[in-house]
């Protein structure tokens, strides 16, 4: 599966996570994920957005035990986040047009992310969804 970054984010692997931090992926889900609707992980990755700051706290702990974690703002360029982190993948997944106010029309590309040399599948989105 894939990610649509939105505002603040942290990305990791989540078998890194579950190999270095104490416990586990459970003990972190348990330790840190206590607001799922911030979180979104598919079969590889967790990702964490905020319109705030990161999560300074859940970096540094990472980081400390050795996890390689990918903090990004949905601003930086997908090449940008796969040079940092080249085990990550992206795409374009969807081109929204808008029309201004001048009659002229603006797209914007909406990249996702996914682990690299998996396919990217469904696409897990932090942006609001439609009500049904």
């Amino acid at each position: 599966m894939a990610i649509i970054f939105l505002f603040n984010m942290i990305v990791v692997r989540k078998s890194e996570v579950d190999a270095k931090y104490p416990g586990g992926l459970d003990q972190f889900r348990l330790d840190w994920m206590p607001k799922p609707r911030r979180w979104r992980e598919d079969h590889h990755l967790l990702a964490y957005s905020s319109m705030g700051g990161v999560k300074e706290e859940v970096v540094d702990r990472l980081r400390a035990l050795g996890v390689d974690v990918l903090t990004t703002t949905e601003l930086v360029p997908p090449a940008e986040n796969v040079r940092r982190c080249p085990w990550l993948d992206w795409d374009i997944c969807e081109r929204i047009e808008r029309k201004l106010p001048d009659g002229s029309i603006q797209f914007h590309d909406v990249p996702r992310h996914w682990l690299r040399g998996t396919e990217p599948g469904e696409t897990l989105d932090f942006r609001p969804q439609p009500k049904a």
